[in-house]
């Protein structure tokens, strides 16, 4: 029987929490592992989850950490911050410099 997305995202959320990651960074890495399976991206999708569990378990992954303005001129983020879907939810979030058209630039973490 299929799971619906929402039981999905909660089911991730609730286990990245258990292993000790904020709700605000938990709510995120299950949200886009999930998006990744529905956009048919299984690699990038919830068979991840073991592996972050794994990697927070034997404190390689962190999970803290929020980006840092480094420089005004550039679109160039620092900082330490959890998952990968967490680093790359930041940066998409980030503002666009003044004169760019694009908000897409490398991050530094």
């Amino acid at each position: 029987m299929p799971h619906s997305a929402a039981a999905l995202i909660a089911f991730a959320d609730s286990l990245l929490q258990a292993a000790g990651m904020p709700p605000d960074k938990a709510e995120a890495v299950a949200d886009i592992l999930v998006d990744g399976d529905l956009m048919g991206h299984t690699t990038h999708g919830l068979q991840l989850l073991p592996s972050y569990l794994r990697e927070i378990e034997s404190k390689s992954m962190q999970v803290e950490g929020e980006p840092e303005v480094i420089s005004e001129s550039a679109a160039t983020l620092t900082g330490t911050a959890a998952a990968c879907p967490v680093r790359g939810s930041c940066c998409a979030r980030w503002p666009r410099p003044p004169g760019r058209r694009s908000s897409a630039a490398p991050a530094r973490w």
